[in-house]
């Protein structure tokens, strides 16, 4: 019995957990190997690694007492 083929394969929230873009890469190279032909692969959910520091300090700034704390002052 061969294997099935997907019409749809959806990797969502996953990708900024991927060790490096090697894997993403074989990830998405593997994937596309289980779609039909006229298949679709969806990746949803992915960060922008350009504005992780800006994420980062806007989440400590959010967890932080805002009277008391000022942004240069986090630590990231």
């Amino acid at each position: 019995m061969g294997q099935q083929l997907a019409d749809v394969i959806i990797i969502n929230s996953v990708v900024m957990h991927f060790p490096s873009q090697s894997y993403l890469h074989r990830v998405i190279d593997g994937m596309l190997q289980l779609l039909k032909p006229g298949g679709s692969l969806f990746i949803g959910d992915v960060h922008n690694l350009w504005l992780y520091e800006a994420f980062r300090t806007s989440v400590e700034y959010s967890n932080s007492d805002l009277y008391s704390v000022r942004v240069s002052q986090l630590q990231l």
